[in-house]
């Protein structure tokens, strides 16, 4: 190998590891308070979803989708290198990505789809598609692409990456694969905007033609292809002509404002500016906070985007991130497929999956409609714990369908987040999931939920002086959180729990409205056989738990309970009792779902560190053990000092919790024998921390590179 050969994979590859891959995630705004993570996240979420529900094409309008592409690979014919399989085209798709995001101002998701047949390729594409607003396939033969558009119905574009690359550049004479690649950043930023922006169904030769007439004007500018120079206005001119052409043409769904398209670029590039140009019309405050929410998730067309890991400012950036860098990983990992997680975002990167069957408060509204609670998701994955989340949302509600997608894209991730699936689909779903896939899967809105609700228990029983085996428990809602809360409240040495649901306290030999969850509850819980509603299974009792329905606990009913009761009133946006009222029925703490009251119980002070100490720890499955020693490190997040009635949870911004949280699960599986070989739980504290405290999204030490070597271009061999 030439030793100028050898200094650009040492320094791609060198570089791959240092930033754990070349694409990751970012919130469009910064979550700075309480105020900033409502509006990301709930409550101020739901008025995105509630209009998207109503029309879903304002998902283009108050989600990333108006600007978002997949990237898909099955890795049968890569450039040169042939069937290298989904895995090892990952580093391609995730430097592409990553050039889309920086020079285009794209949000570009790569995914690799674990198949060669072709139904179920189309089965994938048409599950996913509601998520993004165009799909462009890469490394599959132009045959295949034909075969699988063939009777594809979706509702965004498809193309075929390298087909465009074909036509843009056919006037260039002989050109490789790895050329026309390598030169893919002068054509498909702009080109993906202009198809998303039009939605068009088909791509017609006057469209590349008015590329390619744009790119060989702007080459001559700066001095030929050959040149290491970036044209970093390309995107937008680009973008503009291809637009003008889609309009043309009559092939559009949407007649596109040219300007307006390539002006939104240009900021992007220019200025990193994600928003569009107006301001907020309302105060940030909560009188005001559904619709500050409203104008921040159009003003920013949702929440979450992607990004490139290293700054792309020439030829020699794109290089090491895409072309030449992303193939020596590519082959890398087609020897060695474990290297993914050396070379590739993989290690920290998670799906958050939804069929949006049951989205928040919101119940049953569909995958697109629930597209902004996935994408506030990831940004709180981010934020709190460095996290890269994708969001996916499916347009399938069937569970055998769900678990099979699920186990096809899974090569492109480290982890997988369920959320907002209906129970008790969720519970066979996530158990199937855990049996045949080798990442973790974590279902949020059951285990979550209930380490949440755990650690809060442990510090309220220490304020009351109660032990957990003495305690009795009343709970209400028996669906997905209901029954895991139940279910670890046992695990943790709770004996006495008495589980209601709409039909009323669940007791062995109860026949109205049972499922086998239920069924199993029946069993474990209830040993007094207490019967009639929640309000009978209250009374005496030391702890009510309500994750069910507003206004449906009295201030009597919290007066029947034993003397310093514990009352957790979860539903949202409305509990199940307002902390006044349980309160003034002789409640000693109170805690609810909302963050505009003391001790708010909310997720996000688990799911974020939880995948993360999984993912670092190689864990296959987040397990009972590490969930209990989440809930107990974030327990102990609130020092003794500082416990009182008032406090006994952590705030939801509190930086010192995710690093806490995933030290502790990766300790539980290093213990439990589930971890990697050599994981420190120390060191992963210490890269969590590194992310929440100095935004370091990378590993603190630097490999070893040089620079390339006097006199040659970026992208050139030495010869």
């Amino acid at each position: 190998m030439l030793k100028s050969d050898k200094t650009r994979k040492e320094r791609a590859l060198g570089l791959r590891r240092l930033y754990r891959g070349m694409l990751g995630t970012e919130s469009k705004a910064p979550v700075r308070d309480r105020i900033g993570l409502s509006m990301v996240y709930t409550p101020g979420v739901a008025e995105p979803c509630k209009l998207i529900k109503k029309n879903p094409d304002e998902a283009y309008n108050y989600t990333s989708k108006g600007e978002s592409v997949a990237i898909v690979s099955n890795g049968s014919e890569v450039l040169d290198l042939g069937k290298i399989g989904a895995l090892a085209a990952l580093p391609l798709l995730e430097g592409e990505a990553a050039i889309l995001s920086e020079l285009g101002g794209l949000c570009a998701y790569p995914i690799c789809v674990n198949t060669e047949k072709v139904k179920e390729f189309r089965f994938v594409l048409e599950n996913i598609a509601a998520s993004f607003g165009a799909i462009a396939l890469f490394g599959a033969a132009k045959e295949f692409y034909e075969e699988v558009a063939e009777k594809l119905e979706l509702d965004v574009p498809l193309v075929r990456y390298e087909s465009i690359l074909d036509e843009v550049f056919k006037r260039r004479g002989a050109t490789t694969a790895r050329q026309k690649f390598a030169d893919s950043c002068m054509v498909m930023p702009g080109f993906l905007n202009a198809l998303i922006a039009s939605g068009a169904t088909g791509v017609s030769h006057v469209v590349t033609y008015a590329a390619t007439r744009e790119i060989d004007d702007a080459m001559k500018a700066i001095g030929g292809y050959s040149t290491a120079a970036v044209d970093f206005s390309l995107a937008g001119r680009v973008a503009r002509v291809c637009a003008d052409a889609f309009n043309a043409s009559g092939a559009g769904r949407r007649r596109v404002d040219v300007d307006a398209l390539a002006s939104r670029i240009n900021r992007h590039v220019y200025e990193g500016a994600n928003a569009n140009v107006e301001f907020a019309s309302v105060p940030y405050d909560d009188a005001h906070l559904m619709q500050a929410a409203l104008d921040f998730y159009r003003r920013h067309r949702g929440s979450n985007r992607t990004r490139a890991h290293m700054r792309i400012v020439d030829r020699d950036a794109i290089d090491v991130v895409g072309g030449y860098g992303a193939i020596c990983a590519a082959q890398e990992i087609a020897a060695d497929p474990a290297k993914a997680y050396e070379y590739t975002a993989k290690c920290n990167t998670i799906a958050v999956i939804s069929d949006g069957s049951a989205v928040l408060g919101l119940g049953d509204i569909g995958g697109i409609a629930g597209l902004p609670v996935m994408e506030g998701k990831c940004v709180l994955f981010k934020t709190l714990a460095g996290v890269n989340g994708h969001p996916i949302v499916l347009g399938t509600q069937d569970a055998e369908e769900i678990e099979k997608l699920v186990a096809l894209i899974s090569p492109t991730y480290g982890g997988v987040n369920l959320e907002d699936v209906k129970a008790p689909k969720c519970f066979d779903l996530e158990r199937k999931l855990k049996e045949t896939a080798d990442i973790p899967v974590f279902h949020d809105d059951q285990h979550g939920t209930a380490a949440v609700v755990l650690a809060g228990l442990i510090n309220a029983l220490k304020l009351t002086g109660r032990k957990a085996a003495g305690t009795t428990v009343a709970m209400n809602g028996a669906g997905a959180a209901g029954i895991t809360v139940a279910r670890m409240l046992l695990k943790y040495g709770f004996k006495d729990i008495v589980l209601c649901d709409k039909s009323g306290a669940i007791y062995e030999g109860r026949a109205e409205n049972m499922n086998p969850e239920k069924e199993e509850m029946a069993k474990i819980t209830n040993k007094s056989g207490v019967k009639g509603g929640i309000a009978e299974a209250m009374k005496g009792r030391d702890v009510f738990v309500g994750v069910s329905a507003a206004d449906c606990v009295t201030r009597e009913m919290v007066a029947g309970m034993a003397p310093k009761a514990i009352v957790f009133a979860l539903a949202n946006p409305v509990p199940e009792i307002m902390p006044e009222e349980a309160k003034a029925g002789g409640a000693a703490i109170v805690a609810t779902g909302r963050s505009d009251f003391p001790n708010q119980v909310n997720n996000a002070l688990i799911f974020p560190g939880i995948l993360r100490g999984a993912m670092e720890a190689g864990a296959k499955d987040v397990n009972d053990e590490m969930k209990l020693a989440a809930a107990e490190a974030l327990a102990a997040c609130v020092p003794e000092s500082e416990l009182s009635v008032c406090k006994i949870l952590p705030g939801a911004l509190d930086l010192k919790v995710a690093p806490s949280v995933a030290a502790a699960a990766a300790r539980s599986a290093v213990a439990g024998g589930t971890a990697r070989a050599g994981v420190d739980p120390e060191e992963i504290y210490n890269l969590t921390a590194a992310f929440t405290y100095e935004n370091l999204d990378r590993r603190k030490a630097a490999p070893v590179e040089q620079a390339p070597e006097a006199g040659t271009e970026a992208g050139e061999e030495k010869g």
